[in-house]
């Protein structure tokens, strides 16, 4: 079982294309928790920025359940950030969410 809350308001248009501009390391110390890691941080298309509202998810183990019904909550724009809770085995994300994400009504 897990516990959901509220998602968040969304991000005005133009304050998500200035984020767009800056860099993970230049905004995430600034506007998240104090447990927020630039040393693991490292972009997976170093040429794409990304910015919206984010959405947090914690999975500390191998269920992605919570993932699965997140696909149902999210919206266009936001950004989805999910907490492995220092696994490193289990991939957070793959085919089946991409293709479950990329159809959704």
């Amino acid at each position: 079982m897990f516990t959901v809350n509220p998602m968040p308001g969304a991000d005005c248009a133009d304050l998500v294309a200035l984020l767009e501009q800056c860099e993970v390391a230049t905004i995430g110390p600034r506007a998240c928790t104090p447990a927020f890691s630039i040393a693991r941080s490292a972009p997976v298309l170093p040429t794409k920025r990304v910015a919206g509202t984010a959405v947090t998810l914690r999975i500390p183990h191998a269920d992605s359940t919570a993932l699965h019904y997140l696909t149902k909550l999210v919206r266009p724009g936001d950004v989805v950030v999910i907490d492995r809770c220092g696994d490193d085995k289990h991939a957070a994300w793959g085919g089946v969410i991409t293709h479950a994400m990329r159809w959704r009504p």
